[in-house]
């Protein structure tokens, strides 16, 4: 007699996606699906980049983290489809919209954290220490990684995810570093509290001396905290979302002889499609460089697409400290933003 084997019950693994970096113009696999940026080929897209893309109104946020959260709730529906979650640029935002949907249990343990810590890199939105903190988290993988050269993006992103627990919600290393930086954002935040924003129209005016110095990118103290008199986190307890930003400076001397660092900013969301912050359409202010460069050609006055450079919202600024009077630039950048 032959004995007769039972076959072994079946069980079905459904494969994780995986996160993948594609260079702006690169082809990607089949059944990818494209989070934060935009990534031509690809089979769908959740981001808020403004852009021909269609995110489902479903999953519509402010941020793109916010909508794989969002993802995270059904994925059988939004994710399970796909095999690789693409983006053609590596942050905050990206990195954590991606790992929600590599792991949407993770998403939907800790979707508030996340969503929150998106916005504190992508927006410059303060939410607190623990949001901060992880998004001081994403950017030491990112530097981490950025200072080994070549494939830097696709090492932070395997990184990330093969450390998704402890990233999210465990130990990380460097928290001396990310405390210090947390801390010199709290004392910004009270600078402010005794200091506030001077509000006129539609431009919010905050006017300090240099003491160590400021960083227009706000990640770039993680290093040295202390080195930004006024970390651009901070700003965002004080100046309402929609209006515009314009930070004055004063480099030296003081009073009517001080030389002063010009920066006007659009509000630091209105770059991107949001649906509970306001959209502020960005003016054009080529006029108004070019009158300021008349009346002061040694400031290098820049205005949109060259002020970019000055920072990621930068729509007006001095590449060389001004002499003109404070009062005189408030009047003028008021007057342009409406």
């Amino acid at each position: 007699m032959v004995a007769t084997i039972a076959a072994m019950p079946t069980t079905t693994t459904v494969a994780r996606p995986r996160p993948l970096f594609v260079p702006f113009g690169a082809a990607v696999p089949e059944r990818s699906l494209a989070v934060d940026g935009t990534v031509g080929g690809t089979a769908a897209t959740y981001s808020h980049w403004q852009g021909g893309h269609v995110t489902p109104p479903e999953l519509l946020a402010d941020t793109s983290t916010g909508m794989t959260v969002l993802a995270a709730r059904e994925p059988e529906r939004w994710l399970a489809p796909y095999r690789h979650i693409c983006n053609n640029h590596v942050d905050a935002d990206g990195i954590l919209s991606m790992l929600a949907c590599c792991r949407p249990d993770l998403a939907r343990a800790h979707g508030a954290l996340m969503v929150a810590a998106a916005a504190c890199g992508d927006f410059v939105h303060w939410h607190g220490p623990a949001a901060c903190d992880l998004a001081l988290r994403v950017h030491q993988i990112i530097g981490a990684e950025r200072s080994g050269g070549v494939g830097w993006e696709q090492r932070a992103l395997d990184r990330a995810l093969a450390n998704a627990d402890a990233l999210i919600a465990g130990d990380w290393n460097g928290a001396s570093v990310r405390r210090a930086g947390t801390s010199s954002v709290e004392s910004g935040i009270a600078w402010l509290n005794a200091h506030p924003p001077l509000l006129r129209g539609r431009l919010a005016v905050v006017a300090w001396a240099r003491v160590h110095g400021h960083a227009d990118d706000h990640f770039a103290w993680l290093d040295d905290p202390g080195a930004d008199d006024l970390p651009l986190l901070a700003l965002s307890t004080a100046v309402p979302h929609g209006r515009f930003q314009l930070l004055l400076e004063a480099v030296k001397g003081t009073g009517k002889n001080a030389e002063i660092s010009v920066r006007l900013d659009a509000p630091r969301h209105s770059w991107a499609r949001t649906v509970d912050l306001p959209a502020v359409p960005w003016p054009d202010l080529g006029g108004l460089q070019a009158m300021l460069s008349a009346r002061d050609p040694v400031a290098g006055w820049t205005a949109r697409p060259q002020a970019s450079e000055l920072g990621f919202t930068c729509l007006l600024g001095t590449r060389q400290p001004t002499r003109l009077p404070a009062e005189a630039v408030i009047e003028l950048c008021c007057a342009a933003v409406g």
